[in-house]
């Protein structure tokens, strides 16, 4: 078992360090990022993060794992249209400087 793991909160095994790091570092930029500046960053990371979990989804597509037991099937179409179209947005937000 990984070192880590010993700090997970034994009744609901969240990662107590790492919950503890967020809290702290968004308190942080609550109190000292005006609101504007952190409402886009927070949409510009959002959309990061949907990118690469839709990579993600197209290379288990294209390494043909299989899904759980009653898991939700989509075709190959939707993640890839997902992650193409968090690059255009990200692309757009970039270079229309908003």
């Amino acid at each position: 078992m990984a070192l880590g793991y010993r700090f997970n909160n034994a009744k609901t095994r969240t990662p107590l360090r790492a919950t503890v790091l967020v809290t702290v570092v968004v308190l942080i930029l609550a109190l000292f990022t005006p609101l504007g500046v952190l409402a886009e960053s927070t949409s510009a990371v959002m959309l990061a993060v949907f990118f690469v979990v839709n990579l993600a989804l197209i290379r288990l597509k294209l390494a043909k794992v299989a899904a759980p037991q009653g898991a939700f099937l989509v075709p190959i179409a939707v993640p890839i249209a997902g992650a193409l179209s968090c690059v255009v947005l990200l692309a757009g937000a970039f270079l229309l400087g908003a």
